[in-house]
């Protein structure tokens, strides 16, 4: 089973920061690759991309959990491609490669997901608690459906 990190994302800022779903609305019509492209160089640089009239581009959460969320799959997927496909025709493919899908992860790969938003969080300078609710709250919506049984 995976979830695509744009869901899970939308769910956990519904939750814990309600006001930055204006932000993920107005990224809906982008393709999962240039939204994070957007966040890794800081939203604040694509204010006309976005019409930020009504969106609040210092969004704090938002870029945090995607990022952690894209990267944790980006290492699952990676993980997967090097145990099933040789590694020059992973290098050379043409095909697009679809967005990076969150698999299913073992009770490690979740601690480590949650390690990873709460270092980004804190870098972020949201605060200890603030970075420690928001790694439980990504840690139990990827858990609900997400975590193998063993």
């Amino acid at each position: 089973m995976s979830a695509r990190v744009r869901d899970v994302v939308r769910d956990v800022v519904a939750e814990v920061a309600p006001d930055e779903v204006l932000l993920l609305d107005r990224l809906a019509p982008l393709d999962e690759g240039r939204v994070t492209r957007l966040f890794e160089r800081g939203v604040r640089a694509h204010q006309d991309l976005l019409d930020c009239d009504h969106v609040d581009v210092t969004a704090p959460v938002t870029p945090v959990v995607w990022l952690a969320l894209d990267e944790a799959a980006r290492r699952t997927a990676c993980r997967a491609a090097d145990r099933r496909t040789p590694l020059l025709h992973h290098l050379f493919r043409r095909t697009p490669r679809p967005p990076p899908a969150i698999r299913s992860l073992t009770a490690s790969q979740l601690d480590a997901v949650r390690h990873l938003v709460r270092d980004r969080a804190r870098s972020a300078r949201l605060g200890e608690d603030a970075a420690a609710t928001l790694a439980d709250a990504v840690t139990c919506r990827l858990s609900l459906e997400l975590t193998d049984a063993g």
